[in-house]
């Protein structure tokens, strides 16, 4: 399988702030997971906080929580095991961030996601695969936040984020929350996923996954 170039490890640096604390964002404190996740292989990796976590920052009034990140290693081609996120059992959750990591090499064309639903079983029986856009790279959001780089920012350089290792993205539906009570109903939906990552030489490599739990607004 080609080889992509990997992501800076998870530090403010991908977003171009230096040594600037990373600013809570949306209700959410990535000061511990970071931006980007920092595997160098394939795989999928999702970042989630517990709902029980966000009841009591709610009934506390803090301003708040911090997710939780778990990634499981997905081989291109492989046989077909769909790996599911978060790992372990945790029907209670929200899913405020997904990512895609490979090997490091040159940097890919295109990196798409797609969703297929509430899976019945494996990805042959999904139904058809639906491209969700990938419009809020966690550290672009991070260097508007905090101001950094607006004096040199066009919209055009927010399409070069998706094709970096490991960058975190947050839904694209519906308004960002403002406080942690916001993500009980803004996650990413469960279902089964696909990231596809376009090579230079022409080949596409899928890594399909499923989300479990998650509490969120359908995807168009």
């Amino acid at each position: 399988m080609p080889g992509f170039a990997g992501a800076t490890p998870p530090t403010v640096d991908v977003a171009g702030l230096g040594s600037t604390p990373i600013p809570l964002i949306a209700g959410l404190d990535f000061s511990s997971v970071g931006l980007v996740d920092p595997q160098e292989e394939w795989g999928v990796a999702a970042a989630y906080v517990q709902v029980t976590d966000v009841a009591v920052a709610a009934r506390t009034r803090m301003p708040s929580v911090e997710p939780t990140l778990d990634w499981s290693a997905v081989e291109p081609g492989g046989p077909l095991r769909l790996p599911h996120l978060p790992n372990g059992d945790h029907p209670a959750i929200a899913t405020v961030a997904l990512a895609a990591t490979w090997p490091a090499g040159p940097v890919p064309t295109s990196v798409r996601l797609y969703y297929r639903g509430v899976p019945p079983g494996t990805l042959t029986q999904l139904g058809a695969a639906r491209e969700v856009g990938l419009l809020r790279p966690l550290p672009l959001i991070v260097r508007l936040a905090t101001g950094t780089g607006r004096a040199h920012f066009y919209p055009s350089e927010s399409l070069a984020w998706e094709r970096l290792s490991g960058v975190f993205f947050l839904p694209p539906t519906g308004p960002m929350p403002t406080a942690p009570s916001g993500w009980l109903r803004s996650g990413w939906p469960a279902g089964a996923y696909e990231f596809r990552i376009d090579g230079t030489d022409g080949s596409t490599s899928s890594l399909p996954f499923v989300l479990e739990g998650g509490a969120g607004t359908p995807l168009p």
